[in-house]
């Protein structure tokens, strides 16, 4: 019982049979099952090989991006201390203007009244007026008044140094702070909003490997249709060849017994024309020997007549109604010899444009069998197509690319990363056929037709259909 069973289910788990009854298998699968577990482990493996990858892109693509923020804020940094220095060295030079115009007015306003001064005491000199003591200790008075102006304009120049100085320090440490903190908010709004789309961009790649996975199971049922399909058009495809083998043989057959049709026709043609022209010129012949023989019997007969005119006037004139209705007979003979040779002529040439006709007649069927072996060649380029076709389908490969954009909305860039997804095994690609030696044999076919077939006329351009074709090559003899 077991032997029997094992010979009519067939099947790996067949091999290990379970103690416990007959009919228990280790396994359950058949041998028609392991070419597609075969094709699902690859494509698993493939898959989570281009899973790794994607983790490895999205993990240097993160690094990238810390090292790029890194790097910008670096850069922001050393602009804003560039722009903090610029603008100390502007207030600098401000305070340094300032200070040169109130010294430049306070010069002014000491030359002026030193003037003043100098303009009273040569008035008062010219007056001649002696100068008291009381004027003098007004003089020191004012000297010494200057100088005190003078001391509390030094004074008040370093007051308002240091006051400049300390406003400065507070504004820069002030802006400072600010800056750092409007900057630091800015950062932190920048970095949300690339992780939000990072996160956003995640999202997007799980919807594409989704997508990915549904076309890849798509693609496998295709490859299966495309299986089926290449195996019927395989058979087709050996079908027609069999069926243009069958074509061949008889255009070679044909071909054959038309050319010895033709041979044949030659010969008897020749034949006529030579029994033809060989009766014509006997005949030719003989009207001339004869006509030489009656010449040459009236010359003699003219010579009697002229010796023996008395003597025979009567028979002379029966001699004449005999010799002129002989020559009518002669002149009637020729006219049926040139009758007989026209008749012979128009029938050579009738005979001339039948072979015509059957030359045209054979060369026409030799130009419908072309074109039908043209239509054959073209189905079976076609079938040809349809397996190469196939054969790439075969190989189905996938690239996506996901982009991450830096900063605002989510951008995707498809010039970056490549994922490529193979569907099928090599060993579907090495159970297809190869239409090779198929297309060399039709090459050296065409060279044998090319060298079998006697007239060499150009293809028309526009084919025919062979059926119409060779109803009007019937037609066209009658």
């Amino acid at each position: 019982m077991r032997c029997s069973v094992y010979r009519l289910r067939y099947s790996l788990g067949n091999q290990l049979w379970a103690p416990f009854l007959h009919n228990d298998v280790c396994t359950q699968t058949d041998v028609e099952e392991l070419p597609t577990i075969k094709l699902l482990s690859e494509t698993t493996a493939q898959l989570t090989t281009s899973m790794e990858i994607l983790r490895k892109e999205l993990m240097s693509k993160v690094k990238f991006i810390l090292a790029q923020n890194e790097a910008r804020l670096q850069q922001e940094a050393e602009s804003l201390y560039e722009k903090i220095c610029s603008k100390l060295k502007s207030l600098e030079h401000h305070h340094k203007e300032k200070v040169s115009v109130l010294r430049a007015s306070y010069k002014q306003q000491l030359s002026q009244a030193i003037q003043v001064v100098r303009a009273n005491y040569m008035r008062d000199k010219g007056e001649t007026v002696e100068v008291t003591q009381s004027e003098k200790i007004r003089t020191r008075d004012m000297v010494g008044e200057i100088q005190e102006k003078d001391l509390q304009i030094e004074s008040l120049m370093e007051q308002i140094k240091e006051y400049e100085e300390k406003l400065l320090t507070q504004n820069n440490s002030e802006g400072e702070e600010d800056a750092e903190k409007e900057w630091l908010r800015e950062e932190n709004r920048r970095l949300k909003d690339k992780i939000d789309s990072l996160h956003v961009e995640m999202d997007q790649i799980h919807l594409d490997l989704d997508s990915k996975e549904a076309e890849l199971e798509d693609l496998a049922l295709n490859v299966q249709q495309l299986k089926s399909k290449a195996e019927e058009d395989k058979k087709a495809f050996q079908k027609l060849t069999n069926d243009s083998d069958l074509l061949k043989a008889q255009l070679h057959l044909e071909r054959e017994s038309g050319k010895k049709k033709i041979k044949e026709l030659q010969q008897k043609m020749e034949k006529e024309i030579e029994s033809i022209e060989k009766s014509h010129k006997s005949e030719q012949l003989a009207v001339e020997k004869k006509y030489k023989e009656q010449r040459q019997a009236e010359k003699e007969r003219q010579k009697e007549v002229v010796l023996a005119q008395e003597a025979a006037m009567k028979a002379q004139a029966a001699t004449g109604r005999e010799q002129l209705s002989e020559e009518t007979d002669l002149l009637q003979k020729l006219h049926e010899l040139r009758n007989t040779e026209t008749v012979q002529k128009k029938l050579i040439i009738r005979l001339e444009k039948k072979l015509d006709l059957t030359n045209q007649m054979w060369e026409k069927k030799f130009e419908i069998l072309r074109e039908s072996f043209h239509t054959i060649k073209d189905e079976m380029f076609l079938r040809h197509m349809l397996q190469r076709q196939a054969a790439m389908l075969h190989q189905a490969s996938v690239s996506y690319t996901p982009g991450i954009g830096a900063g605002g909305p989510q951008k995707t860039d498809k010039s970056v990363g490549t994922t490529r997804v193979r569907a099928l095994s090599q060993r579907g690609t090495r159970e297809l056929p190869r239409p090779e030696s198929r297309l060399e044999a039709e090459a050296e076919t065409d060279e044998d037709l090319g060298a079998i077939l006697p007239l060499s006329l150009p293809l028309p351009s526009n084919r025919q259909n062979p059926a119409s074709a060779v109803l009007n090559t019937n037609e066209s003899p009658q």
